[in-house]
């Protein structure tokens, strides 16, 4: 069974007050109930997670970042991830690399910060070199959306879309005759 962690930007104690002014908190609401992410506010509650996460269960092979993004980066809890402050999160982000499997995948689900790339990129790099999919739209919390189009970030490089398995799509065999 694969191990996940699934974090959200903490959406605070005000749940009644979002729920009538129905702001922006509440696709973090969404993402806490319905996907069971753990609400986080700093970069060093992302690590204890993932710590706990990896001491109970073993090494972690996907993780899910719900919050808040726009094209400029994502929070992080309620910490922001832009090209000017990416860097100072760099030795605490890294932490978790070793905390993760080879086949380890990242996913932010944050409005628009697969637009973001060169954050994305070096989140990936402090992460180890994981692959990380951001999306290039509007996200909505709860649930399995599905936000295309994705784009996936590595250090070595970005896909987007992402790209069929070789041998491109093609539709199922019928089944045989009776």
């Amino acid at each position: 069974m694969a191990v996940e962690v699934k974090v959200v930007q903490d959406p605070g104690n005000s749940f009644l007050s979002d729920l009538i002014q129905w702001d922006g908190n509440m696709p973090l609401w969404a993402d806490k109930w319905f996907k069971g992410a753990t609400p986080i506010k700093t970069v060093d509650d992302f690590v204890r997670v993932c710590t706990d996460k990896k001491a109970a269960e073993g090494l972690i092979d996907y993780i899910q970042i719900n919050g808040h993004g726009n094209e400029n980066g994502f929070r992080l809890g309620t910490e922001w991830m832009d090209v000017n402050s990416i860097e100072k999160f760099r030795s605490k982000i890294s932490l978790v690399a070793s905390m993760l499997s080879k086949n380890c995948s990242v996913e932010i689900q944050a409005c628009e910060a697969g637009k973001a790339v060169e954050v994305v990129r070096k989140f990936s790099h402090f992460l180890g070199g994981v692959p990380v999919l951001g999306y290039l739209v509007e996200t909505s919390g709860g649930g399995t959306p599905n936000h295309l189009p994705p784009v996936i970030i590595t250090p070595g490089g970005q896909f987007s879309p992402a790209a069929p398995a070789s041998g491109g799509f093609s539709r199922p065999s019928p089944l045989p005759p009776k």
